[in-house]
């Protein structure tokens, strides 16, 4: 029963609080609510469809650009406080050749660079350096960054590039903003959980 209760208090943190996502699903181009402006962002077929990334529909770059290229819509937030004012992002990682350099980060204008901060890149650029991806095969990426908010905007941009190597070889799909960490990266706290339980229960017994 306290068990029970305690995943009950867990819930919020367990399913976050999900502020913006992306699947390039939509079958309505780039157009359908998310986005701002776009200048060579392309809907393409996935070209590696496996069981890191099953979707039919995947965003790639017409052409390499700098300072960004496709911007979305503003996306306003509230930090959780039990998360040190944090955000979380995640997104799938596909690249061929290991030269283009394709990044994402976040802006407070969909046009080049108002407050902006580029957090990750598959050449290992950004703020957030994770190592590059393996190459032909999907990769998920996750991590949590403290919004650059310098007047406390309480709000950002998502936008994305490529700006080295060969257009049309590198792709990026399921693009999340989070305010609590996506459910994969809670799986500590569901064990903290049922360990804190179990010790209750020996004590009690």
């Amino acid at each position: 029963m306290r068990f029970c209760l305690l995943l009950l208090l867990a819930a919020p943190a367990l399913f976050g609080n999900l502020l913006f996502l992306e699947s390039f699903e939509s079958g309505s181009g780039l157009a359908n609510g998310n986005w701002a402006a776009n200048s060579s962002g392309l809907i393409v077929s996935n070209p590696q469809i496996d069981l890191n990334n099953p979707s039919a529909n995947v965003l790639s770059f017409g052409s390499l650009g700098s300072g960004g290229d496709l911007f979305s819509k503003v996306v306003t937030f509230d930090s959780d406080p039990d998360y040190h004012g944090q955000l979380y992002i995640s997104f799938d990682f596909l690249w061929t050749n290991g030269s283009d350099d394709t990044y994402i980060g976040t802006d407070h204008q969909a046009s080049c660079c108002n407050d902006e901060e580029w957090l990750w890149s598959s050449g290992n650029n950004g703020t957030h350096q994770l190592g590059s991806p393996a190459l032909n095969t999907w990769t998920h990426v996750a991590f949590a960054f403290t919004p650059y908010d310098p007047a406390t905007f309480g709000s950002l941009v998502v936008k994305l590039e490529q700006n080295g190597g060969s257009p049309g070889t590198a792709f990026v799909d399921n693009v999340t903003v989070e305010s609590s960490p996506e459910p994969s990266q809670m799986i500590g706290l569901v064990f903290a959980f049922a360990a804190l339980a179990g010790f209750y229960r020996r004590k009690s017994a």
